[in-house]
């Protein structure tokens, strides 16, 4: 699954990171390095035009200035796969992006995720899945709970993760916003 996603400034980028450390040495759980680059997704998936996409991207972030974001605690996507994630609050600038870029790839695109879309989409960091089950969870939000994720970062680009089936996700471009 390929996505359109935000990566985190540091030196929040670096504790997701360390968080997913902790995670994998004191839970079992290592489902996450599949997407190694600590972000929230815009949209996810199975075919993109690469090369239309990277265009339609870079056209529309001229028209966008950089904006602030925040994180409010930790979620759950139950299901049988669970994942646990940051919650990344929605706010008026975020949800006004995502509806654009919603709008914009739609025709670059197949199989488009409708997780993602306008009204459903949940933004989120993820910080455990893949390999998420009951016991291991109950260790991860035991690990996590007790921590305020209050962070505040600026949300300056797009940019663009191509993961193929049973490969590493791999970083292929960053898009700045306003330029």
């Amino acid at each position: 699954m390929h996505g359109l996603v935000t990566l985190l400034p540091d030196p929040f980028y670096e504790q997701v990171e360390a968080i997913w450390d902790r995670l994998e040495q004191r839970c079992g759980l290592n489902g996450i390095r599949v997407t190694p680059y600590p972000h929230f997704s815009w949209n996810i998936a199975e075919h993109y035009d690469f090369e239309r996409l990277e265009d339609l991207v870079r056209q529309l972030s001229t028209d966008i200035a950089p904006f602030p974001a925040s994180t409010a605690g930790l979620g759950l996507f139950t299901g049988e796969n669970p994942v646990v994630y940051m919650v990344v609050v929605r706010n008026e600038a975020l949800s006004g992006l995502h509806k654009q870029l919603w709008q914009t790839v739609a025709g670059a695109c197949d199989d488009l995720s409708l997780l993602y879309a306008p009204e459903v989409w949940v933004p989120h960091i993820s910080l455990a899945y893949e390999d998420v089950d009951r016991e291991n969870l109950r260790q991860a939000m035991s690990e996590l709970a007790f921590e305020t994720y209050n962070w505040r970062f600026v949300v300056d680009h797009i940019a663009f993760i191509r993961e193929s089936e049973g490969q590493v996700g791999e970083l292929k471009w960053k898009i700045p916003l306003g330029r």
